[in-house]
């Protein structure tokens, strides 16, 4: 019950116009930049040809060769430690 008096009292601290405004608008763009850029580097025109699945797993590829895919995208085990 203290964990949870901790978490709420936290959560009644938090901003939400600043989370909303900007934090979450920073995130979303660097989610976007992050993607822009293997977009570009993978190659437009080969990047339309491709089906969703195979779009995925070119960026995947491409995310992991450049050490920016999240942990737990690796694989089902690293999600598991993740998640843990």
């Amino acid at each position: 019950m203290d964990a949870l008096g901790v978490v709420s009292g936290r959560a009644k601290e938090i901003n939400l116009i600043d989370l909303l405004t900007r934090d979450l608008v920073d995130l979303i763009g660097d989610h976007l930049d992050l993607f822009r850029r293997n977009h570009a580097a993978i190659g437009a025109d080969v990047m339309a040809t491709l089906s969703t699945e195979e779009r995925d797993e070119r960026l995947k590829h491409h995310l992991m060769a450049s050490k920016e895919l999240h942990p737990a995208l690796i694989s089902l085990e690293s999600e598991y430690k993740v998640y843990q």
